[in-house]
């Protein structure tokens, strides 16, 4: 059995484990510091959040700065949301081709919802002053989360996050 959690993502220079007023920071399992003050943390399912918009929406809000979170399914399956510190999101997918299998019946289609999304992310990584490799953040939505991040980390990197 894989992960079932969230990842997010934030620039705060606090510990996401110590931040008041987000859902599930107690439930902090790991969390990575990478360049210019960025944080990533893997969070066990948080009971009181349902999607990754709200959770991103919630860090973005605290901390007056862009956030990201990413719902993982299983290691394998992602589903994500991006949002500005004034509230503007976007929402994509990771190992799109699996989304689609799992999701495809209930009228999701990651696919095409990624193509829409790819160049909003490059936007909202611009925006906060990143340089993103389209390419690569490209084929990290098209491959899975993993067992333990490394394909989420491979999709921070492609944003232009500086490594750990």
């Amino acid at each position: 059995m894989g992960f079932f959690g969230f990842f997010v993502l934030t620039r705060t220079d606090a510990p996401v484990g110590t931040l008041q007023g987000v859902p599930g920071t107690h439930a902090v399992v790991h969390e990575a510091i990478y360049g210019g003050g960025w944080r990533l943390a893997q969070i066990q399912d948080p009971p009181d959040v349902s999607t990754p918009g709200e959770l991103a929406g919630r860090l973005a809000s605290v901390t007056g700065r862009p956030a990201l979170a990413i719902n993982i399914y299983d290691s394998d399956v992602g589903i994500g949301e991006a949002t500005t510190a004034d509230g503007a999101s976007v929402s994509f997918y990771m190992n799109e081709a699996l989304a689609t299998e799992m999701f495809g019946e209930y009228g999701f289609a990651p696919q095409q919802a990624n193509v829409a999304a790819l160049p909003e992310l490059v936007r909202w990584a611009r925006e906060t002053g990143l340089a993103t490799n389209v390419e690569a953040l490209s084929a990290a939505m098209a491959g899975s989360p993993g067992p333990f991040g490394e394909g989420v980390h491979d999709f921070v990197l492609a944003l232009g996050i500086p490594a750990p």
